[in-house]
């Protein structure tokens, strides 16, 4: 978790473990589907349907947790913005 005492700093260091949580997400979150087969085990990925419950960072006693969930918030309304279609003048 981030470790500065400095606010500006405290606020990079939880952006960028926003975006390292985010990354992570991306890369780890999946069901793992295993086959049993004559030649072994076959396994498979499936996404995750996140769509219900979003992912969110879990901050127990993390330095800086408050900033990271405002951050994280943030990016997710920053995220709901840019994908809005835009309004017909």
């Amino acid at each position: 978790g981030p470790t500065a005492t400095d606010p500006a700093a405290l606020q990079r260091e939880a952006e960028q473990w926003c975006r390292t949580f985010k990354q992570q997400n991306e890369s780890w979150l999946k069901t793992t589907m295993a086959k049993h087969t004559a030649g072994g085990p076959e396994f498979s990925y499936e996404e995750v349907d996140t769509s219900l419950i979003p992912p969110r960072p879990r901050t127990y006693g993390l330095k800086g947790a408050e900033i990271i969930e405002r951050v994280w918030k943030d990016m997710g309304a920053e995220k709901s913005r840019r994908s809005e279609p835009a309004l017909a003048k």
